[in-house]
């Protein structure tokens, strides 16, 4: 049965433009609301060194997001981590009433994240107080979205939440049929999202209404890359599906010959995407295979690209740098624990964490 949405109170949205993300910071999830999962070139000179290692008190399937000096990450002991990017310390810790797997997103000094207690919090980072949090009509299962003064939210529920970033007032939930694993994905006027049943959507921010949905048969957890005039996403079946953003035509699709949850990720010129048989598989804009490269274990978490280079964990707990061009792996690193959530850049440093909660700093 075709998906609807109905819009349960209509307000007016203004959503920033979103690419690349700034020199220096990873803000949240993927970098930023377009989820390009990459970062502004000359950006980064990393070259596989060490700086430091932190066990955190938990395992933790959240993803770092970076901002200044510190490091933000969730664990499955019900807190939101705060490290010294620097030193590695952890500087402070907040608790919540469920496991904090979401991602944090990192605006104007305040950290918002998600927790399996259906809350959505508002943390300042520097004055280690709560701002608010907000209940979703859902369990969120993915990473909110801060653009342009609001928050977003998915939730496994089929909704998607809007709020106020600076007083978590509601302005709007849309609610479908399908649970929404992935958080949507904002460019100008417009929200990308998809959900489970297989169904892809482009929501106008101006009136909140549907401009199209499409039924690409298949199941999707992975969130929409936007790239061009093309929206591409990836389903638990193996393929990869590029739409016409304007229309929302399916324009192309890829079989990869394994599941796919982890979002796609872009340099412009190439899409890369990380499957479960543990291989990277890079496209061009139009669909054309370009490399594959075998790595040593499952790719869960996505890929990230930054000044020519790709950064991937498996299952087996190493982390890859390969070249974006050719697929050659540059350097790895064993961490000793499966690396399930994507890696964080910043300004010559990267940040992994692995699921047992090792969180390690490389420059």
């Amino acid at each position: 049965m075709k998906a609807s949405f109905r819009l349960t109170c209509v307000l007016v949205l203004a959503l920033a433009a979103a690419g690349c993300v700034p020199k220096g910071e990873w803000p949240s999830y993927r970098g930023g609301p377009a989820r390009a999962g990459s970062l502004a070139p000359r950006a980064v000179g990393i070259t596989g060194t060490e700086v430091w290692r932190t066990e955190l008190p938990a395992e933790s399937f959240s993803a770092p997001t970076v901002v200044g000096d510190y490091v933000v990450v969730g664990t499955n002991d019900n807190f939101l981590n705060v490290v010294n990017a620097v030193t590695g310390e952890l500087l402070w810790r907040y608790r919540t009433a469920g496991d904090v797997t979401s991602d944090a997103a990192v605006a104007d000094g305040t950290a918002y994240f998600a927790s399996m207690d259906n809350h959505v919090y508002a943390l300042d980072v520097r004055g280690k107080r709560l701002r608010w949090k907000l209940e979703c009509a859902g369990r969120p299962a993915s990473a909110p979205v801060f653009a342009s003064g609001r928050l977003y939210v998915s939730t496994l529920a089929g909704t998607v939440h809007a709020a106020r970033a600076d007083d978590g007032r509601q302005h709007f939930y849309l609610r479908g049929y399908g649970p929404i694993w992935a958080p949507p994905t904002i460019s100008e006027d417009d929200v990308y999202f998809a959900d489970r049943y297989g169904f892809v959507y482009r929501v106008t921010g101006k009136n909140g209404t549907t401009v199209w949905e499409t039924d690409i048969g298949v199941e999707v957890v992975a969130p929409v890359l936007l790239l061009d005039r093309f929206c591409v996403t990836a389903s638990v079946d193996g393929e990869v599906i590029a739409l016409d953003a304007t229309i929302g035509e399916i324009a192309w699709r890829r079989d990869v010959g394994a599941g796919i949850s982890a979002a796609p990720s872009s340099d412009g010129e190439r899409i890369f995407v990380a499957d479960w048989d543990g291989r990277i598989t890079a496209f061009s804009p139009a669909g054309n295979p370009l490399w594959k490269t075998p790595l040593d274990g499952s790719c869960e978490g996505a890929n990230v690209y930054a000044d020519g280079m790709l950064f991937a964990g498996t299952s087996a707990g190493t982390f890859y740098c390969l070249s974006a061009e050719t697929g050659d792996t540059i350097w790895q690193k064993n961490l000793e624990s499966p690396i399930r959530s994507p890696v964080a850049v910043g300004d010559g440093s990267l940040f992994a964490v692995t699921e047992s909660g090792t969180l390690v700093r490389f420059d």
